[in-house]
This record gives structure tokens, sequence and C-alpha cells, in this order.
């Protein structure tokens, strides 16, 4: 049997490898240069079936920070400029501002029916 995979990040390699030590022959498809360059951009890579935590929250870009000048951090960025970096920075903050906006819509719809029902 001969299978293509896309995408050597986390996912990619792993089922790459469990599947080639079964004996299947694998091509491992990546548009980057070396596999995991890309890997889960939103999640980085981490599998964690019992930490299951968003990574679009300000917090998350807090500790991203933080881990810049933090020798032990659990989170590390490149500090160098990249135009995809600064594109999905650019993302986040209006898909952010988006959320907040629908909340507040959400939260005055409920307000109206809570008031409507308690007439």
């Amino acid at each position: 049997m001969h299978i293509g995979i896309i995408g050597a990040g986390i996912t990619g390699v792993t089922t790459a490898y469990f599947l080639s030590k079964k004996g299947v022959d694998i091509d491992l498809i990546e548009s980057r240069r070396y596999p995991g360059m890309a890997t889960s951009y939103a999640n980085g890579g981490q599998l964690s079936a019992s930490n299951s935590e968003a990574w679009n929250s300000w917090y998350n870009v807090y500790n991203g920070i933080k881990g810049l000048i933090t020798k032990n951090s659990s989170i590390k960025i490149n500090p160098w400029p990249s135009v995809e970096k600064y594109l999905w920075l650019l993302s986040f903050i209006k898909i952010y501002q988006l959320k907040i906006k629908l909340q507040k819509i959400f939260v005055k719809w409920l307000l109206k029916v809570l008031i409507y029902i308690m007439k």
C-alpha cells in the first residue's frame, strides 16, 4: 500500500511514522523547507487530551510576549519580524474585536428576552 500524507506537522509526521512501522509506503508532502515549520499554527503542535485551551486569547498573547524574556518559559516565540506574523496578529485583533461586538449584541438580546419573560 502507498499513501500520500499532506502536511509534515505533528499530526502528519506522527501518522507517517506509525503507518511506516506497519509497512505502508509513505509520501510525506510539505510546502515548507523542513517538517514542523508551521506546525498546526494555532495550537503550535500541542497535543493535550486533558488540557484544552483556546489559543486566540489575550492571556496567551501575553504569555507569548513574556516567553521572549523568560528563560524557562513553556511558550517560545521567534522574535524576528515576518509578514506572516504581522498578518496573523492583525487577523487575531480583528477577530477578537468581532467576538467582543457579538458578545455585546448577545447580552443585549438576552436582557431583552429576560425582561420580556419577566413581564
